[in-house]
């Protein structure tokens, strides 16, 4: 993906309606104090300075709202020291928990198992790792003739086999245990862009400039069906057994939901702007997230389906 279609990207989402609350939250403790100590970031005596600088951040997000106001000081040391500390107080807060690192090239697509314990990562650099993610640690570099980078990858439901989709063309299947491939499958005619896993035994792909998506016999490695009609490249697959769909969609195009065991579409959900990069299924089946990039104004979520229509649109 280019780097001027990531720099437009919104996030869409049909959502649950919020519940307004009218009751006004207590001050947090340690706010208080933390107002009372950004007067001394600015004290003559570096002592001082120093002592408040450190209380601050101990206070830590509870003095952010005082820390932001001091951002707006005429005092130019309460300036700096007040960036520093919100710089510090937020990285703490909000940076990452971990920074798994082995890839020598770019990330191309990241997979959390459903169990959440392990993170399966392709690259540009022709690997497929799998991680820990509570410790970080590197578990599996897939073994096999990962000649080309790899794009799309995926983990199955049970977390005991992994997908991967390849600008060779080819789409692959591995023991997740192991990290031996147990398949190659071939039919596209462009690299492989995206993967997932359908209905039991079956599994997807989406293909970059040939702008179909496959239908894959995991025991055979069969090519079962090719679904066309995309107007680019197929840029994520997705599948959800409670909606028994799967859903595609394409940087210059709308969203297509198909019904796999008939092979039809069932839905085209024309979205505004100029395509959407990914999508996905909510856990129940109801919700479909959809990235949208280059907006030519406010999304209509009308336009959306509701979660009772797409469960009801065969």
């Amino acid at each position: 993906m280019t780097s001027w279609i990531v720099r437009r990207i919104t996030l869409l989402l049909v959502v649950l309606p919020l519940v307004a609350v009218n009751a006004v939250a207590p001050p947090r403790h340690g706010a208080s104090e933390g107002t009372r100590l950004i007067e001394h970031l600015g004290s003559e005596k570096f002592a001082e300075r120093e002592a408040a600088s450190k209380r601050l951040a101990e206070i830590g997000e509870p003095a952010l709202d005082a820390l932001h106001k001091a951002l707006r000081s005429d005092d130019l040391e309460i300036r700096c020291r007040a960036r520093r500390i919100v710089a510090a107080v937020e990285n703490r807060l909000y940076g990452p928990e971990l920074r798994l690192t082995g890839h020598t090239g770019e990330v191309r697509s990241v997979c959390v198992s459903a169990d959440c314990k392990r993170l399966l990562t392709s690259n540009w650099d022709k690997t497929l790792r799998l991680w820990d993610t509570a410790t970080g640690k590197q578990l599996l570099v897939f073994q096999g003739d990962t000649a080309r980078p790899c794009f799309g990858a995926a983990l199955s439901p049970d977390g005991k086999r992994a997908l991967s989709g390849s600008k060779d063309k080819t789409v692959r299947l591995w023991d997740a245990t192991t990290g031996k491939q147990l398949l190659q499958m071939t039919g596209h005619a462009s690299e492989v862009y995206c993967v997932a896993f359908g209905p039991e035994g079956q599994a997807m792909s989406g293909g970059y400039n040939d702008k179909t998506m496959h239908l894959w016999n995991l025991k055979t490695g069969k090519n079962t069906q090719v679904f066309r009609c995309h107007l680019s490249h197929v840029h994520q697959v997705a599948y959800s057994a409670r909606a028994r769909l799967a859903v595609t969609c394409s940087l210059w195009g709308p969203i297509h939901l198909w019904d796999l065991e008939t092979g039809k579409e069932v839905r085209r959900i024309a979205v505004p702007g100029k395509g959407v990069t990914s999508v996905c299924f909510s856990p129940d089946g109801k919700r479909l997230l959809a990235m949208v990039g280059q907006l030519p104004g406010p999304f209509d979520l009308p336009q959306m389906p509701t979660g009772e229509e797409m469960l009801h649109i065969r």
